[in-house]
């Protein structure tokens, strides 16, 4: 299982821009992004805004530059890293219930579905696909 599989789209989506950036140290053309990110044009500086807004609110010395045609992620050092997997993580369903298994031995879908404020249908979706990745 890909930790990727556990966020939720948008989220999934930011994670991929930021480690396509953060595996190299020259600027990408955003077309390049684009078709190894399967996002729009649109989405991809939609996501480079939130991932920014996301940088200064906890005050990262870290930022997307997008230059033209081209992103450029301009980190003074990585140990951001774990911090922005979280972030992309904590929000995701599929996340949320494992913690929740981790932490309560014994649930019902009812109780699952109560504390985690989403729809039994909901859930269930969300559980089956957390068994398929297992």
């Amino acid at each position: 299982m890909q930790i990727k599989e556990l966020m939720e789209k948008a989220e999934q989506g930011k994670f991929s821009i930021f480690s396509l950036l953060s595996r190299t140290a020259k600027p990408i053309s955003l077309k390049n992004v684009m078709e190894r990110t399967h996002l729009s044009k649109s989405t991809v500086l939609k996501y480079t805004d939130s991932l920014n807004d996301f940088f200064k609110s906890k005050e990262f010395a870290i930022r997307i530059e997008v230059d033209r045609d081209s992103l450029y992620l301009n980190q003074g050092d990585n140990r951001y890293w774990k911090s922005i997997r979280f972030s992309c993580l904590e929000g995701g369903i599929k996340y949320q219930i494992l913690v929740y298994l981790f932490k309560n031995q014994r649930f019902t879908i009812q109780s699952l579905s109560r504390d985690l404020l989403v729809s039994e249908a909901t859930l269930n979706r969300h559980l089956a696909q957390l068994n398929k990745l297992a």
